[in-house]
């Protein structure tokens, strides 16, 4: 009962935190589109990328990889890895 509980909790917050993340990921990649202005279709940037696992070896069944404007020092993109998926 109480696993149910939180995994109802969990999914209701994973709702919220992904919305808030795509609002966040949008307006960055808009102030990275306003700083070049060029008439360019294709706007570029540099990214600075990392993607740490929650363990040390190659047998950790969880991590991440955020990709990150140097320009702008904002996240402009985040993948979450996972094994069990």
């Amino acid at each position: 009962m109480l696993v149910e509980a939180f995994k109802s909790c969990e999914t209701k917050l994973l709702k919220v935190v992904s919305a808030f993340a795509h609002e966040s990921i949008n307006a960055a990649a808009f102030e990275i589109r306003e700083l070049n202005v060029q008439e360019e279709v294709v706007t570029s940037c540099l990214i600075s990328c990392d993607g740490p696992w929650q363990h040390r070896s190659h047998t950790s069944l969880n991590g991440c990889a955020a990709a990150l404007c140097i320009d702008t020092a904002e996240v402009v993109d985040v993948e979450i890895i996972s094994k069990n998926y």
